[in-house]
């Protein structure tokens, strides 16, 4: 249901917070006009420099770099959708990919290992040997990548809106 314009001095803003829910906690309200695109996410409780999200105005892609200067006009919508980032931080994508191509090879490394000394294998004992010696390889490496490129950290969840009867104070 698509809420009335009670003024003609406002403009419609949608914000979804949950980056795989498009209706949970979903803000979708009509805020007069004035204030930049940081400004009106600073109401809602959302710190602009920490906001991995998508804004739009009128359908209009809005790089981060310009929440500070972009000023919606009366009778233009805004929607601002938060958006999964990963990779490490900082745009450590390439981190992951190496992480994974390191695994791979960790994974032939031991199979090969394993297969080495179980070649011409005829008793239980050889058999074993190489089972115990492809583990080895397997947990070796795993410590060895871990320490080399080690695991990115988690990053803090987006802060959630304040609660309706907070926004209308603060309007």
């Amino acid at each position: 249901m698509e809420p009335v314009n009670p003024v003609n001095q406002s403009f419609r803003m949608i914000a979804c917070p949950h980056i795989l829910s498009t209706e949970k906690d979903r803000i979708d309200r009509y805020v007069p006009e004035g204030g930049t695109v940081a400004d009106h996410l600073r109401v809602l409780g959302w710190i602009p420099d920490n906001l991995n999200a998508r804004v739009f105005i009128d359908g209009k892609y809005i790089e981060q770099a310009q929440w500070e200067y972009a000023v919606p006009c009366a009778g233009q919508s805004v929607v601002i959708r938060a958006v999964p980032m990963g990779g490490g931080g900082g745009g450590g994508q390439g981190k992951d990919a190496l992480r994974i191509v390191a695994m791979l090879a960790v994974v032939v490394a031991s199979v090969v290992t394993q297969q080495y000394w179980a070649i011409g294998a005829l008793g239980m004992s050889v058999a074993m040997t190489g089972a115990i010696a492809g583990a080895a390889v397997s947990i070796v490496g795993t410590l060895a990548i871990n320490g080399l490129i080690p695991v990115p950290l988690p990053r803090r969840p987006l802060s959630q809106p304040m609660p309706q009867r907070a926004l209308q104070e603060a309007a």
